[in-house]
Formats: C-alpha cells, sequence, structure tokens
C-alpha cells in the first residue's frame, strides 16, 4: 500500500488536494485540470464502497485500484468498488491523460554545492536488486548550461520516471550527498529544496 500510495502522490506532482470523510471512508483527491485520483482508506473493517460520497473534483469515469487491481467507478460524485482487505484503495483513472503539471520524464537538480559531478541514485519500496534506478552512486546527471538561482542546473530523463521511482539521493560519487528525499515534484537542491521547474 505504501508503494501504491507514493506512485500515486509522485504521479500528480503539485496537483490541488481536496480531503473528504464520508461514510465511514477517508478520501484525498488529487486533480488537475486533465484528470482526478483518490487515496481512500476505510475507518472500519467495511471494503465494500457502494455510492460514497466523493467532491465534485473526482471527474466522472473508471479507475484502477493500483492496491487490488479492482475496477472504481465515479459518477455523479460517488464512487463504488471493492478495496482489498487491507481497507486502502489508491485510485487512478485508466485513461491516458497527464497528470502533473512537469514531464514525468525529466528530474532537475541545482548544484548549490558546486559538485564538480552530479549523480542521481533513485529506488522505490526498500530499494535493493531490482528496486533501484541504477546501482550506487546512481547515473550521472547531464548539466544543462542553465542556471537557476545562480547555480549550475543538472537533468536526467528517463521515461516515466515519477511513476516509476518514489525516493531519490543526489551525490557528487565521492562522499557528498543529500539526505534520502521522497519524489514529489520535479527540481531539487542539495538541502532538499524543492519546487517545480519549468524549462
Amino acid at each position: 500500500e505504501v508503494s501504491a500510495v507514493n506512485k500515486f502522490r509522485n504521479y500528480f506532482g503539485t496537483s490541488n488536494e481536496f480531503l473528504n470523510n464520508d461514510s465511514g471512508f477517508a478520501e484525498v483527491v488529487r486533480y488537475n485540470k486533465n484528470e482526478s485520483g483518490m487515496v481512500l482508506v476505510s475507518a472500519t473493517s467495511n471494503t465494500n464502497v457502494s455510492n460514497v460520497n466523493v467532491p465534485k473534483e473526482m471527474k466522472n469515469g473508471t479507475y484502477n485500484d493500483l492496491v487490488s487491481g479492482n475496477e472504481f467507478t465515479v459518477s455523479n460524485s460517488k464512487v463504488s468498488g471493492k478495496m482489498a482487505s487491507s481497507g486502502i484503495a489508491v485510485l487512478k483513472s485508466t485513461s491516458e491523460n497527464p497528470g502533473p503539471d512537469f514531464d514525468l520524464n525529466t528530474i532537475y537538480y541545482v548544484n548549490t554545492k558546486n559538485w564538480s559531478n552530479v549523480y542521481l541514485y533513485a529506488w522505490e519500496g526498500n530499494g535493493g536488486s531490482g528496486h533501484q534506478l541504477s546501482s550506487w552512486p546512481g547515473v550521472k546527471m547531464t548539466k544543462t548550461g542553465k542556471k537557476l538561482n545562480g547555480y549550475d542546473l543538472y537533468v536526467f530523463e528517463n521515461t516515466d520516471f515519477y511513476k516509476n521511482w518514489e525516493n531519490v539521493i543526489f551525490t557528487n560519487g565521492n562522499g557528498s550527498q543529500t539526505k534520502d528525499i521522497t519524489i514529489t515534484t520535479n527540481c531539487y537542491n542539495a538541502s532538499g529544496s524543492l519546487s517545480n521547474y519549468q524549462d
């Protein structure tokens, strides 16, 4: 469930958020002009979601639950479907519309420590073999030739980066590195500060 929630959060990035509670279900709705999605948590043992009220921001349509794989439907501000036994559902639209308002394939680093080289190490879940983008120290980022706030801007491009990876560390490959960062947007610096960068 944690992995599904993190992928959902990464996918929607800085999209709007709406919190709601109805019929024993807590709801976290993320939405933008193109699509919407929701994390649904049962406060009881009930995992049958039947015509539960949701905010108008949840668009009508069919949604895939990233936890159970089951299909949910939203119609006229009501959601229905079957949750996994955990009582958590992470609903993502089955449409192919883009989610966050930045490129899902690109991540940036502002080199505020003036490292000679910048590497990116990304992973999902607990990491390790099969759950990391590459072995430590990661992949070498490319210097863009642009500056942000007076510092060199580096970039890495990887298909569906924000859908596949949950966490990242930036390092110079020689002992200096950032803290573990949960990916929520597309641009970071050495302190882990984040922003939404538009090229």
